[in-house]
């Protein structure tokens, strides 16, 4: 097959997901100057350090991992990939991979991928990053027992070093198109061969991405500095980044307003606090990611198809946005929002907000009187709370009662521990990645869903050439599967949000770093500090 060879003229900070996932934006060059509030051009200090407010515990149990072997999540993505960059970018519009450490690849057949390297690649110890550590990491990660890596991972059968830039994935069996976002994630990170063998990543992480690791104050800072010898340094266009814990909120407002960060992503609710000074700024854009019910199609009340749909249409997804975003998200109905490639009107207008047609399921399904059931949330996350709160008064129009309850650790309590009937959390997977939701070794698929044609139509768009016909195709068929059989409730694609300082930085171009529903997330490389 023809080799994937495209280059990108800016430079885009990712990893997946998984999320994760992975799918590529372009970049938003920024110019060299910024225009501060006074209306005066501001040049950029390559030197200066953005402060970065994040919740550092990121709600994982291991809080942040440095060595991706051991990362027990996909939110990982956002501070390993910092340190160690990833082989391909993820196509998250357009749906094809770009180069990133690999200069390019070619799925030479449906079980064997080659991968070439940039040439002169290093670690931030100086070694070189050749094919040999490159072949070196991937299987060490390979051989590490986690559950959290992608299922596509257990395909891989061997790594073939065909020279100091060049080798050869060999998988087990068909699956080449399945494989490829591992490319761009956790999975297939290259870490130094030095740090590896002395088991010290943990307390030093040494990639070869674009930031060196500084130091890290248990869930309060991680600061990171610009790595000279990057292959993309000239993009990198701040000196040092801080990762400051911030918890979001009314915490991330007050550490705006202090100043204690620069930068920080807040909740539509909390523009409101920004307000009223010259030097703070509100910037917003669109997320790939959603927000969603996570299902069990086993049990009762929703081993009942009707059911489901009945859920599906008693749902406003129109006023979710407005309380939830204030209108700035988008109501969600499929893996695909509107004006990406994927996107399939018909499947979003079958699941419309009907009422009456949701009480008329459920009579049909034998719940004249109504029916209940309980979801978990992450706490602290206030989009799922008040998207939570509008939902339960939405359901009980129709005679559905909603439970809802909170959770610091989500996946044991929901996936391990089945304390409640559903899930509504955010989805910060993208791509072909979508498709895991439902695959039956995949520890978010809840009660461990299979379903056979589901899992023909899923190898169909992982077999498919990113970005052809047949992908888009075979998109359409998965998606239209999921609607038809309502296996999990879409509600909302976010709005993401930040607020910086105008008179210390420019983040007005800011762009998603992977898909989330989170401004965590985010592309460093569109944000400057100005010099004075």
């Amino acid at each position: 097959m023809k080799r994937n060879d495209t280059r990108r003229s800016v430079r885009r900070l990712v990893g997946v997901c998984t999320i994760v996932v992975l799918a590529g934006t372009s970049l938003v060059a920024s110019s060299a100057n910024a225009v501060s509030p006074s209306g005066k051009k501001s040049a950029i200090d390559p030197n200066g350090t953005l402060r970065f407010g994040v919740e550092l515990n990121n709600r994982s149990p291991q809080l942040v991992a440095f060595d991706p072997a051991t990362s027990t999540t996909t939110n990982d993505v956002w501070n390993l990939a910092f340190i160690y960059d990833t082989l391909l970018y993820p196509p998250l519009k357009t749906g094809k991979y770009e180069p990133g450490l690999a200069r390019s690849f070619e799925v030479v057949d449906d079980q064997t991928i080659e991968v070439e390297l940039r040439p002169n690649l290093t670690f931030h110890d100086g070694e070189t990053l050749d094919a040999d550590a490159a072949s070196a990491s991937i299987m060490r990660n390979f051989e590490t027992v986690n559950s959290s890596w992608n299922p596509a991972f257990a395909n891989l059968d061997s790594i073939e070093v065909l020279s100091p830039t060049t080798f050869r994935i060999n998988l087990t069996e068909p699956g080449a198109y399945a494989f490829l976002p591992l490319l761009a994630a956790r999975e297939t990170m290259v870490v130094s061969p030095t740090a590896a063998a002395a088991g010290t990543l943990e307390e030093l992480p040494i990639g070869a991405g674009p930031f060196e690791f500084g130091e890290y104050d248990t869930e309060q800072l991680l600061s990171l500095t610009k790595f000279k010898d990057y292959w993309n340094a000239k993009k990198v266009r701040i000196g040092q980044l801080d990762l400051v814990s911030s918890v979001a909120g009314a915490p991330r407002v007050a550490a705006l307003l202090a100043p204690t960060i620069d930068v920080g992503g807040i909740s539509v609710s909390d523009v409101g606090g920004v307000d009223g000074r010259d030097d703070l700024k509100v910037a917003t854009k669109p997320s790939d990611g959603f927000l969603y019910t996570q299902l069990c199609k086993s049990e009762p009340p929703f081993d009942n198809l009707k059911v489901r749909q009945a859920f599906s249409h008693a749902i406003n997804r129109d006023e979710l946005n407005q309380a939830v975003y204030d209108g700035l998200g988008a109501p969600a109905y499929m893996a695909w929002s509107e004006g990406t490639p994927f996107y399939e009107p018909s499947i979003a207008k079958q699941q419309k907000y009907n009422p009456k047609l949701a009480r008329k399921l459920l009579a049909e399904a034998g719940f004249e009187d109504g029916v209940s059931f309980s979801t978990m949330i992450v706490a602290g996350f206030p989009a799922t709370e008040t998207l939570t709160t509008v939902l339960e008064q939405q359901l009980a129009e129709v005679g559905i009662e909603i439970t809802i309850e909170q959770s610091a650790n989500y996946a044991q309590d929901v996936w391990v521990d089945r304390k409640t009937d559903t899930g509504t959390v955010p989805w910060i997977r993208s791509g072909v990645e979508n498709t895991i939701m439902f695959d039956p070794g995949f520890q978010a698929n809840l009660c461990g869903y299979d379903d056979p044609e589901l899992n023909d139509l899923r190898t169909a768009v992982l077999d498919a050439v990113p970005g052809s016909p047949a992908q888009h195709d075979a998109w359409t068929a998965w998606m239209k599967h999921v609607a038809d059989n309502m296996l999990v409730i879409y509600h909302l694609y976010p709005a993401s949000v930040i607020g910086f300082h105008s008179d210390r930085v420019d983040a007005s171009k800011f762009d998603s770093l992977y898909s989330g529903p989170s401004a965590q997330f985010l592309d460093w490389t569109a944000m400057t500090v100005k010099k004075g």
